[in-house]
């Protein structure tokens, strides 16, 4: 049920594929509220727009309830796995969106960009480097 969930959302609210960039949709207006009202009268509240030159694309989402019903969707399913492993969902990866996933990202975003943390890894990533690079030339020499 849960990864039919996805398929029938999406089957119902199809992206839409712009034939322009949005650099080529959008050149020369600064009123870009009014444009992303105009689009979503024409489309619908759920848009997919090709930024730059096709590089990537953009979702864009311009009402209350397709936001919400977003947000819906796309949260973490409550399994009993995700609650055994993740302390009854107080871990990161497993917490419900919220202010308590906030915080927890918070912390672990501190934790990973300390100054001795970055120090750590940089080492250890060299280290992997080199064990790598002498793992490939024992493959290549034979």
């Amino acid at each position: 049920l849960i990864c039919l969930v996805p398929l029938i959302y999406f089957e119902i609210f199809k992206p839409l594929k712009l034939k322009l960039p949005m650099s080529g949709i959008f050149n020369g207006t600064f009123q870009l509220h009014r444009r992303f009202q105009d689009l979503s009268q024409k489309y619908g509240p759920v848009m997919l727009i090709p930024f730059g030159f096709g590089s990537f694309s953009v979702v864009v989402i311009s009402s209350k309830e397709a936001a919400e019903e977003d947000l819906e969707v796309c949260s973490r399913p409550e399994t009993v796995g995700s609650r055994i492993f993740s302390y009854h969902f107080k871990e990161t990866r497993f917490a419900p969106d919220g202010e308590e996933w906030e915080t927890s990202r918070n912390l672990a975003l501190i934790e990973i960009f300390k100054t001795k943390t970055q120090s750590s890894v940089i080492s250890e990533r060299k280290r992997m480097t080199c064990s790598s690079r002498n793992s490939l030339n024992l493959l290549r020499h034979g």
